[in-house]
C-alpha cells in the first residue's frame, strides 16, 4: 500500500511539472546569449558529465553541450542572471582550467 502510494503521487508530481512546462515545449523566450568555453583536463565522458551539470546548476543557463575531445563547452544563458565569469569559476570550482574561448 505504502509503494502505491509513493507511486500515485509520483505520477501526479509527474503531471504537474508536465502541465506547467509540457515535454518538448519552447522554454521561456527572453533575452539569451551563447559562450563557448575552453575546459583543460577533461579526459573522458565522465569528466565532460561533471562539467554539464555544474554548468547547468548557474542560475540563467538555458543550454549546455560539453566535449571532452574538444575541450569544450558551449552554454546558452540568460546575461541578466549570470555571466561568463561565473561560467568559468564553476567550472574551476571542479578542478579544471577554464576560460572564455576566444576562437583561436
Amino acid at each position: 500500500m505504502k509503494v502505491l502510494r509513493s507511486l500515485l503521487a509520483s505520477l501526479a508530481f509527474g503531471a504537474l511539472v508536465c502541465a506547467v512546462h509540457p515535454v518538448g515545449a519552447e522554454p521561456p523566450r527572453g533575452k539569451v546569449e551563447t559562450v563557448r568555453l575552453h575546459v583543460e583536463g577533461m579526459t573522458c565522458g565522465g569528466c565532460a558529465a561533471a562539467v554539464r551539470v555544474a554548468l547547468g546548476r548557474v542560475d540563467g543557463v538555458r543550454k549546455v553541450e560539453v566535449s571532452f575531445e574538444e575541450k569544450a563547452a558551449t552554454v546558452v544563458y540568460d546575461p541578466a542572471k549570470t555571466t561568463p565569469e561565473a561560467l568559468v569559476e564553476a567550472v574551476e570550482k571542479l578542478g579544471y582550467g577554464a576560460r572564455v574561448d576566444g576562437g583561436g
